[in-house]
């Protein structure tokens, strides 16, 4: 199936052509998902849990972390199986603390990648060659892997830098290359009400390409998770929380994140996302981080609200499982010991002139790791 299904796109592409329309008949879970509005394995929204994505696309940095990051959440509320919220980091490696990172996945949140360099300007990402996307993602995994030291396998996906794709150059790198799991850069204004679900690429997607070029080709099996735009105060979409409307007060900021996660649990409960970075909270964070953080408060008060981590939102349009067995959802649970993270006495501090590594992994390296020399040799 999945040979024809690129052999069709091959030919549909060589004609200038897109990969072929999706048919629930030719593509059905759990390894293919045709892109729509409708409630994987048709449940009753009423039977569907409401996932709530947290994302962060920054350098992990300290002061954010200390600050903002390890206090959005009350720490005596639970998702309704009794494990704590997660969230998803998207990591770029400037001024990025290591670690902070192994700090936040020993929470069990998700380390998912973001680009070594974070270059500027946008463009550079729609016009990048196979091989700038193996060095930008590739040498990131590897960053990770060596200076954060979180296993490979557990770094499962992609957001590129501003939101930028890069057409099926960077998707062949994504899906074929690296093997990850997902992309969620793709944002929509079209499939705001009602919002759209996860989906994979191995046919055609309904969605709008909002930031062009996005990949043609069939990925059989890669899932792309849509940035459901936000409505702000005045009536405009955008796609992260930082582009709306800046809300003039907390009760402001706090209506933005509700009315629009409103809009997600009464349809048809599509991932609601609160795309996050530190300019949402450094801006003002007497409003934004107070309202932010009120948000959750009350929205995990809520009936079948979950906050968890992209992957385990995807095994769960993998395998859709109604509310009153979702305690038992094994990709859901968090039994067993966390990750572990070194001591805070034992961090190696790393400095390279302007350049400063901060790290578990000892000793040294002899250069910055960077684009092109993820090892720092």
């Amino acid at each position: 199936m999945a040979v024809w299904r690129v052999a069709t796109c091959v030919l549909l592409l060589a004609a200038g052509g897109l990969c072929a329309p999706c048919t629930v008949t030719e593509c059905q879970l759990p390894d293919c998902h045709c892109s729509g509005t409708v409630v994987p394995g048709n449940l009753n929204p009423a039977n569907t849990p409401q996932i709530v994505l947290v994302t962060l696309t920054d350098a992990i940095r300290q002061d954010l972390d200390f600050n903002y990051y390890s206090k959005l959440f009350n720490p005596n509320k639970t998702n309704p199986n009794g494990c704590l919220p997660t969230f998803t980091v998207f990591v770029s490696h400037p001024y990025t603390n290591y670690y902070e990172v192994q700090t936040m996945h020993s929470l069990r949140h998700e380390i998912a990648d973001n680009s070594v360099t974070r270059r500027g300007p946008a463009s550079w990402w729609a016009e990048a060659n196979s091989t700038e996307w193996e060095n930008e993602v590739g040498g990131m995994r590897e960053i990770l892997t060596k200076w954060g030291q979180i296993p490979a396998e557990n770094i499962k996906g992609f957001r590129a830098p501003y939101l930028q794709n890069g057409g099926d150059t960077e998707f062949e790198v994504l899906a074929a290359t690296l093997k990850l799991t997902y992309d969620t850069t793709r944002p929509t204004r079209m499939f705001m009400r009602p919002p759209l679900w996860p989906y994979t690429l191995d046919y055609d997607t309904i969605q709008e390409c909002a930031i062009p070029p996005c990949p043609t080709a069939s990925y059989p099996g890669f899932w792309e998770v849509p940035i459901i735009d936000l409505q702000d105060e005045n009536g405009n979409p955008c796609n992260e929380l930082a582009a709306c409307a800046k809300p003039g007060s907390e009760e402001a900021a706090y209506l933005l994140l509700k009315s629009n996660f409103d809009h997600h649990y009464n349809s048809n409960r599509a991932p609601f996302h609160v795309p996050l970075t530190a300019g949402w909270f450094q801006a003002s964070p007497d409003i934004t981080f107070e309202a932010t953080r009120r948000f959750f408060d009350d929205i995990m008060d809520m009936d079948h609200v979950w906050l968890v981590t992209i992957s385990q939102a995807i095994e769960w349009v993998r395998n859709p499982t109604q509310n009153d067995e979702l305690n038992e959802f094994e990709p859901w649970k968090c039994a067993g010991d966390p990750p572990a993270v070194c001591d805070e006495n034992a961090v190696n501090t790393c400095r390279y002139g302007d350049d400063v590594l901060i790290t578990c992994t000892t000793p040294c390296p002899p250069n910055y790791p960077g684009y092109g020399n993820p090892d720092g040799n």
